[in-house]
């Protein structure tokens, strides 16, 4: 069956769809400063939720439900952010974010007379930039000081994987250098 609307205000967006194992219902909830769209499930006494996406805006709200309705790719979600120190310097680190088993980008911050926070992302968690910001402040307990760092955030939109063991090797006279993990 096709999804009906059963209800658009200021604050609230609802659709419902039966089938024949039960019903479907996506809802798009206005809270502070964003939206939040719910793609439920109910079968019988029991409900579901199979997908919770925000947003910046009601337009981009009802952007997202259009996705739903037409079964289109939705834009990465990110269940639980986790942040591993991958090089850790006198004054700089660099950490990798994951979500959901794939790479969402890195951060380098630098610690000197001013603290310089460069964060790289990958463009389809661009909507989701001032969570991440917020978790990287919140895991290295910057969340006080958050008016002295200075933060600038990149976006990237090709995945490329890096191939090991590919290296060439370099010859210098009668020495040879390979460059990589060795």
């Amino acid at each position: 069956m096709s999804w009906k609307k059963i209800l658009e205000t200021e604050e609230v967006i609802s659709y419902l769809r039966e089938t024949a194992t039960g019903k479907r219902c996506i809802e798009a909830r206005q809270e502070a400063n964003h939206w939040k769209v719910f793609e439920i499930a109910m079968k019988g006494e029991q409900t579901h939720v199979l997908k919770e996406i925000k947003a910046k805006s009601k337009q981009e709200a009802k952007s997202i439900i259009g996705q739903i309705i037409n079964k289109k790719a939705l834009p990465l979600q990110m269940e639980r952010v986790t942040m591993h120190r991958a090089i850790k310097d006198m004054e700089a680190e660099k950490w990798l974010l994951r979500s959901n088993n794939q790479d969402l980008g890195f951060f380098l911050i630098h610690f000197g007379m001013d603290v310089n926070l460069d964060v790289v992302l990958h463009a389809s968690v661009a909507h989701q930039e001032q969570e991440i910001v917020a978790d990287i402040f919140r895991t290295l307990g910057l969340e006080k000081e958050a008016s002295l760092v200075s933060v600038r955030v990149y976006y990237f939109s090709q995945d490329r994987q890096l191939q090991r063991g590919m290296q060439t090797p370099m010859v210098m006279g009668s020495i040879e250098m390979r460059f990589g993990d060795e």
